[in-house]
């Protein structure tokens, strides 16, 4: 259940959505009254009030505020301000005072992961991504290394934030899973794991962890020494929980360009970072994609 608020100079708009029907169906709606005279406190008050018996009646998972959208009249935008805050301090402050509730009470106001995978066809590249059209809608996958056809499945971390809603794509779920424990680090981000596992198998991750290997680490853009000695401490008891394959089960030797640059002394890694955002096997030869590599290699 989710309850969407629209607080006003005057008073409150509530609708309660029940989002596990397809398609979701609208179970309550209203408005919140309060009268134009009434002192800024007392009007505050009947809408936390109001809210505070809308959330023990429904038990909402979510609660959804509409942003402030007033650039010209101060006085009103403060009023809806205040408005705002009056929801969002009570709503917030119900979970502390009953620590007891529900645990999709205390979610409230989070929104909760849902993209957990991606299947359909590749249809555009990015030095770091990969655009995936499922259904006819088009998602921005951000990708440790390009996947070498263009029909995928891609098991998929999702980040909501207030202003971006971000997918990170894994070709298996045992590389997804590493990738998930290496962000569970303090200091280390979606995109600083992405970055450790863009120059390095998840094979060779694992074993620079267990092996205290803090160099291999920082070969990552944007990780630092000391970002890498913690990935250390903290996970390397935790490399056994995760199966990641055997040597070499996560680049395919079959993709001639990368056999090339192994001939020619690259490593694996360096091999695949020279070639991201250069088209697939299945889109050019492999002379033309190792003409295309430009400046990519060092």
């Amino acid at each position: 259940m989710i309850i969407g608020i629209d607080p006003g100079t005057t008073g409150m708009g509530y609708a309660l959505l029940d989002a596990s029907t397809d398609p979701a169906t609208i179970v309550d709606c209203g408005l919140v009254p309060v009268s134009a005279d009434a002192a800024p406190a007392e009007r505050l008050l009947a809408i936390a009030d109001a809210l505070d018996a809308l959330i023990a009646r429904h038990a909402p998972s979510a609660i959804a505020l509409e942003r402030l959208f007033f650039n010209k009249n101060a006085r009103t935008a403060m009023r809806v301000a205040e408005a705002r805050g009056a929801g969002q301090r009570r709503g917030r402050g119900r979970d502390r005072a009953d620590p007891r509730a529900a645990p999709a009470v205390r979610r409230r106001g989070r929104a909760r992961p849902v993209i957990a995978s991606v299947r359909g066809k590749v249809i555009a590249r990015g030095a770091d991504h990969v655009v995936v059209e499922a259904a006819g809608v088009g998602y921005k996958v951000f990708v440790p290394r390009h996947p070498s056809g263009d029909e995928v499945l891609l098991h998929t971390h999702h980040v909501v934030r207030e202003d971006a809603q971000l997918l990170f794509g894994f070709e298996t779920r045992e590389e997804l899973a590493l990738f998930e424990m290496l962000i569970s680090v303090s200091g280390v981000g979606p995109k600083a794991g992405i970055a450790i596992l863009s120059v390095s198998r998840p094979v060779d991750v694992a074993a620079a962890i267990a092996g205290g290997d803090a160099a291999s680490l920082a070969k990552a853009p944007g990780v630092g020494k000391k970002t890498a000695e913690r990935l250390i401490v903290d996970l390397r008891s935790k490399m056994g929980r995760v199966a990641i394959g055997s040597d070499g089960a996560d680049i395919p030797d079959a993709d001639e360009a990368v056999t090339a640059l192994r001939a020619l002394g690259y490593t694996v890694a360096e091999a695949q970072t020279a070639l991201r955002g250069v088209p697939p096997a299945t889109k050019a030869s492999t002379e033309e994609r190792l003409a295309n590599i430009g400046n990519n290699l060092t």
